[in-house]
């Protein structure tokens, strides 16, 4: 699954893991502000984990910064993240 990420990572977060049925787990610590803000131009998507070497390997070779931050997980994502339009 891929999306832009217009409403705050957050709120997109829980909108892909609504649409998918899933929950996600986060690895990494992120901050209000990386969660809440929005309109970063940027994608989210989900990878299976098998292909992450495939995934990172692509990404050096464009020069494309991932950053990995939550695993994909059974069950619902809960999240306090607001949208951040007003």
């Amino acid at each position: 699954a891929a999306m832009d990420v217009s409403d705050g990572l957050g709120a997109d977060l829980a909108k892909l893991c609504v649409q998918s049925r899933c929950g996600a787990k986060f690895t990494k610590r992120l901050s209000k502000h990386e969660l809440n803000s929005g309109e970063e131009y940027e994608i989210l998507f989900t990878f299976s984990p098998k292909n992450r070497a495939k995934i990172l390997s692509l990404a050096h070779k464009t020069r494309t910064k991932i950053t990995i931050f939550a695993k994909i997980t059974k069950g619902k994502f809960k999240s306090n993240a607001r949208n951040h339009h007003f």
